[in-house]
């Protein structure tokens, strides 16, 4: 039939043009930097690795996305942003306190060599939900890569997922999914387990960009894998472990 052959090209194009006028107007912001890369120690936000995020209408929704999340946070200031992302340092105890509260009252008499094991789980579970995130949502999914390339550019900058955001996550994805499945001390101690990793994860991210090693030989090795991300976006992934680097074959120690 001729020009079926240039359907697939036209519905790529219809897709381009509808994500990038999507994201236009949900953001109502303008747009005035100029996306060189992804950068750390330089203090200049470049990198040598191409990332081609410039090529479809997925990397221009990430682009447009990315200068605007900087617009946000730099209108917010400095201390705003520090207030919210040091949020998660109330919230989160807070919750992992209510969860435990819930473990030791046990109305329910379940085993609490179950309820350890569990709690286990959960802690061992965020260190692969923070590998899988951080390879394939924060680096491809549009919005989230957006917010991670803003870290990228100014990482000593408090930027991250709103606090709101990752709570109602834990609750939906994890809390409720082990409540219908298992009951609430279950439930309760897996959503504990993996919200103290979360919070592992955001603690020793920062320490990592803005306070340093203290020292210390394993957080000298955890900064310095992380600095060789920051400068190869197909590395190191994890940031409380290299575990799951190791095992998927995605660890590199230049």
């Amino acid at each position: 039939m001729p020009g079926s052959a240039s359907l697939p090209t036209a519905l790529r194009s219809f897709r381009s043009a509808f994500f990038w006028t999507s994201c236009r107007l949900a953001f109502k912001l303008p747009v005035h930097r100029n996306y060189t890369g992804c950068g750390e120690a330089t203090g200049s936000g470049e990198s040598d690795t191409d990332m081609h995020f410039l090529e479809t209408g997925f990397a221009r929704m990430r682009r447009f996305a990315f200068d605007n999340h900087l617009d946000i946070h730099d209108r917010m200031g400095p201390e705003w942003s520090r207030r919210l992302f040091f949020l998660d340092f109330l919230v989160f105890p807070l919750a992992i306190l209510l969860c435990l509260a819930v473990v030791t009252d046990n109305e329910a008499n379940a085993s609490y060599l179950v309820l350890a094991l569990l709690f286990a789980v959960g802690y061992a579970s965020w260190t692969l939900t923070e590998y899988l995130m951080h390879r394939f949502v924060f680096h491809h999914f549009p919005v989230f890569t957006a917010m991670h390339l803003a870290h990228h550019k100014k990482p000593h900058e408090l930027i991250g997922t709103p606090t709101i955001v990752t709570l109602a996550a834990f609750v939906v994805l994890v809390f409720w999914p082990a409540f219908e499945f298992s009951g609430l001390e279950q439930a309760s101690a897996l959503s504990a387990g993996m919200m103290c990793g979360y919070l592992a994860y955001v603690g020793v991210h920062y320490i990592v960009h803005n306070v340093g090693s203290g020292g210390l030989p394993w957080m000298k090795r955890l900064i310095r894998l992380h600095a060789v991300h920051h400068h190869d976006i197909h590395h190191n992934f994890g940031v409380t472990t290299d575990i799951w680097d190791r095992l998927f074959g995605t660890l590199a120690r230049r």
